[in-house]
């Protein structure tokens, strides 16, 4: 926590070993601050609260990642820390050209094993928006 929490380099720490992640695209943080602003003007006189990233997150014991958007349905969730989040009720991931792979099938999966009730992924490159999960039905009305 010490190590990723200095500097201005974006990195996610796995079982002690630091990953340096890429740089973000101009379209990538365009996405990404669209989906948030959605998100918040939306959610937020809900009581929901929506980080973007560099909050971190606690996926398990010993694996922190750093999800372009955190949203928890109730502002005052324990969950919500100040340093990182125990856990979230949404995670949004906007695909990166790099590697689509990683969030298409690995932060999925860490997302899954951590218990987060929905996970969505967006990709600007083929224009879409993939969905895991139904349980926060709250969502669907505020996006339509």
């Amino acid at each position: 926590m010490r190590l990723t929490g200095h500097g201005n380099r974006r990195v996610e720490f796995t079982d002690g070993r630091i990953e340096e992640r890429p740089i973000p695209t101009d379209i990538h943080q365009s996405v990404l601050l669209f989906l948030h602003a959605l998100f918040h003007v939306w959610l937020r006189p809900r009581g929901v609260v929506v980080m973007v990233s560099r909050m971190r997150m606690r996926l398990r014991e010993g694996k922190f990642g750093e999800p372009d958007i955190l949203l928890l349905r109730d502002r005052s969730d324990p969950r919500r820390q100040n340093r990182y989040w125990q856990s979230a009720d949404l995670v949004v991931e906007v695909a990166g050209p790099n590697d689509p792979d990683r969030d298409m099938v690995e932060k999925r999966a860490d997302c899954a094993e951590a218990g987060i009730a929905e996970y969505r992924i967006v990709n600007p490159r083929d224009a879409v928006a993939g969905v895991d999960g139904s349980r926060l039905g709250f969502l669907r009305p505020a996006l339509c």
